[in-house]
C-alpha cells in the first residue's frame, strides 16, 4: 500500500498503513491518495554506498568522528568499549575528539570490540 501526500510531498509504502496514520495525514494535509498496489516508477533502486549523500558524508567524516558513530550505532558508552577494546577511556574520548590519531594496533582493537573491519573504521 502506498500513501500520498503532494504538499508537502510525503511518501509512505508499507504493507500496511495503520488507520490512525491515515486518519492523521488527512486531517493534517487534506488530500491523500492511497494506492493499493505499489507503483512503479523507472528509478531504480541502487545501494546507499553509491548515493552521492554517502560519498560526501564520507569524505567529510574523520576516522574519531567514525569511531563515535559505530560505538553510539552499538550502543555502546566509551567506558564499555574500553572495556571490550582495553584501550583507556581517556584514549578513547581523544580519539574521537580528534586529538590524538587512532593508531593501527589500536584501529585493529576497536575493530573487533566494535564488531567491525579496520577499513570501516577509516572509511
Amino acid at each position: 500500500m502506498l500513501a500520498v501526500v503532494n504538499q508537502p510531498r510525503i511518501r509512505i509504502e508499507a504493507a500496511i498503513i495503520p488507520d490512525p496514520l491515515l486518519s492523521f495525514l488527512k486531517k493534517s494535509y487534506g488530500k491523500v491518495t492511497i494506492v493499493a498496489n505499489r507503483i512503479e516508477t523507472e528509478e531504480k533502486a541502487i545501494p546507499f554506498t553509491e548515493t552521492r549523500l554517502y560519498k560526501e558524508t564520507k569524505s567529510k567524516m574523520t576516522p574519531g568522528e567514525n569511531l563515535m558513530l559505530l560505538r553510539k550505532n552499538r550502543s555502546l558508552t566509551q567506558k564499555a568499549l574500553a572495556e571490550k577494546s582495553g584501550i583507556a577511556v581517556a584514549i578513547i574520548s581523544d580519539m574521537e575528539r580528534k586529538r590524538i590519531p587512532i593508531c593501527k594496533k589500536s584501529a585493529r582493537k576497536l575493530a573487533e570490540a566494535l564488531g567491525t573491519s579496520v577499513g570501516n573504521l577509516f572509511w
